[in-house]
This record gives C-alpha cells, structure tokens and sequence, in this order.
C-alpha cells in the first residue's frame, strides 16, 4: 500500500507488535516512587501550589483537588491544614516522601502541597494509593471503630 494516499502499511520487520500481547506478562501495579516526578512535572505546569498558604488559598477558590501531606510535616502545621481542608472539603492524602525529597525533586521544600488539576490528582491517587498512606476523609479524620454495644442496636 501506498502512504501517500493515507493508507497505513504494515511492519515487515515484525516490530509492529501490539504492547500487550498474549505471550506477555502484564504490567507492574504503579509504584509511588514514580509520583515524585509526577509532581515535577506539575510543578513545571503551573498545577502547584507549595506551603500552607498558597495551599489554603487554593482551597479557598475551589482549585484544590487534593492535598499531599509529608510525614515528616510538624504537628501544628498538620492540624491546621486539616482543618482547612475539613472546612473546604478538600481530601488529603498522606505521601511517603519527606520534605527533603520533595525539595530534591520540586526544587522547593515543602511540606504541604495542593495539586491544582484533576488529572495529575487522580494519577497521583492512583499512584500512591499503592502505598497504603492515605488518610481517609477529609480532614483526615480516622474512620470511627463500631464497638460491640453499637453493631447491636
């Protein structure tokens, strides 16, 4: 066939396989050690926001789509951006990664960040969520345990 005209032709070397193959085996879950470059590559869209004020801000105008909270973030600084986001409905998400790693890979040192766009939230979700730190609902509150008394009534 002829390309000039449109059509397409096949690969006579046989490197045209399709990526997914019977005979393959199937990709690896994501591992979170891939979202810090997810991150860089937000950070370089304009998808950030870094600090607890430029991330309070953002919640404030409805741009947060989710927050990512270092372990290594000081308690004073965790309960008020918990409450922040209780107060906003924004969800938090705790991320494996300290500040000085964040600060390797975003060139700013941070411990609180607000991803500005939904699909780098849901990819960073999807992401992290294969490391087993998140928080739960908003404000990260724990979900409350039934006691016995309770699952009777």
């Amino acid at each position: 066939m002829n390309n000039r005209q449109g059509k397409i032709t096949p690969r006579r070397d046989g490197r045209g396989q399709p990526p997914f193959s019977a005979g393959r085996k199937s990709p690896s879950p994501p591992a979170p050690e891939k979202a810090l470059p997810l991150l860089g590559i937000a950070r370089r869209a304009g998808r950030l926001a870094l600090g607890m004020d430029p991330a309070v801000e953002a919640m404030q105008k409805r741009k947060a789509f989710l927050l990512l909270l270092s372990p290594d973030l000081s308690s004073r600084s965790r309960k008020r951006i918990q409450e922040q986001a209780e107060r906003y409905g924004a969800e938090l998400m705790e991320i494996p990664f300290d500040m000085d790693e964040i600060g390797t890979a975003l060139g700013k040192r941070s411990g609180i960040i607000a991803v500005c766009d939904g699909g780098f939230a849901g990819k960073l979700k999807e992401l992290l969520a294969f490391a087993g730190q998140r928080t739960g609902a908003p404000g990260g509150a724990p979900a409350t345990e039934e006691t016995e008394e309770e699952s009777h009534l």
